[in-house]
């Protein structure tokens, strides 16, 4: 794959994520331990078609332009966008939530009157609202993607639905476990899904409050439920098409079909965490290995083949896919790098 932007940074990049749709489908969020940094990415006056992978700059075809930075007063665990965000108007809005290590929720907000640009001008009214969550630990967090109106937390062993009109709690559901991720249905927009360490994913109606739909993740050929559950994805382009791994395995569900994987790939080597390409349904972006020495690997998963996989890299934290270009950011140690999505 070809390299389409790098940005290089002086402090470790945690995580890198492509707004998820397609009105602001440019922006680009880069977390780091207490700040987060707003980017857009733009194309080249002068594109070249045929370029080898290599980190000039000035060969690179596009480009990463800093929009916003917020810092924050302790150590970011958790973000997630906003769809409320939108450059593309008179009156420009950014806006995201992060958690922290003292289990606060912080909402925050820049926007810009319709005489500035939000791309242009580093000045925008931040304002920010700080929730309080008493819990050990907050594990995951997802807006609603219809109007930002709700977020989905996972902490403890509790799925939390929060109001964010109201600032009040909506519902709280028990797990058997941990919640390892949530997230929410891209058509059916009043349904949200929670993945659980022990082996369950169910997914709530946000009418009823209520579980609609439960799925496991059992291993046909082992003969057993696949646990602990890392992270999961919820595809954009064919929703029922569902993936979740564990430290071996990545299990895929057609829940047109059964409640069951419908495939399992296993023999990995330390799976931390993996998406599907937005882009292109077929495709499985994942990361393993461990902080001194890991690979991103994309993978047709319909035909087993490997589409790209990097070399070993240190401190490879983090991957997005965008929500319409073939094309994704990593992040390693103090760089995020824009690469093609060929296949």
């Amino acid at each position: 794959m070809s390299i389409e932007a790098s940005h290089k940074f002086n402090q470790i990049v945690k995580r890198v994520e492509f707004f998820p749709f397609e009105w602001s489908a440019n922006l680009i969020a880069v977390v780091f331990n207490d700040s987060v940094q707003i980017l857009k990415y733009t194309e080249s006056t002068q594109r070249k078609d045929d370029i080898s992978d290599q980190t000039d700059s000035r060969n690179e075809p596009c480009k990463l332009n800093l929009v916003l930075t917020i810092p924050f007063q302790q150590k970011i665990d958790n973000f997630t966008w906003n769809p409320k965000t939108i450059i593309t108007s008179l009156k420009p809005v950014i806006s995201f939530a992060v958690s922290d290590c003292a289990q606060n929720v912080i909402f925050c907000t820049s926007s810009s009157d319709q005489h500035q640009s939000i791309e242009t001008d580093h000045r925008q009214n931040v304002q920010t609202l700080i929730e309080k969550f008493d819990v050990d630990c907050i594990y995951s967090m997802s807006f609603d993607y219809q109007s930002g109106e709700f977020l989905a937390l996972t902490a403890d062993n509790s799925l939390y639905l929060w109001d964010c009109n109201e600032s009040k709690l909506r519902a709280r559901f028990s797990l058997q476990s941990p919640g390892a991720s949530v997230c929410w249905h891209r058509d059916e927009q009043t349904k949200f899904m929670v993945t659980e360490a022990s082996g369950v994913i169910r997914i709530y109606s946000l009418d009823t409050l209520r579980p609609v739909f439960s799925l496991l993740c059992f291993n046909e050929q082992t003969k057993r439920i696949s646990t602990p559950i890392l992270s999961f994805d919820w595809s954009q382009l064919s929703p029922e098409i569902i993936i979740a791994n564990t430290i071996n395995e990545i299990l895929i569900w057609n829940t047109s079909k059964s409640s069951l994987p419908e495939k399992v790939i296993d023999n990995f080597d330390r799976l931390k965490k993996l998406k599907l390409c937005h882009s292109k349904d077929n495709l499985i972006g994942f990361i393993d290995g461990n902080d001194a020495c890991s690979k991103f690997t994309i993978l047709n998963y319909k035909s087993n083949q490997t589409i790209y996989q990097s070399k070993n890299l240190k401190l490879l934290n983090s991957f997005s896919f965008n929500s319409v270009l073939p094309i994704v950011a990593i992040s390693n140690e103090q760089q995020v790098t824009i690469k093609k999505v060929v296949g």
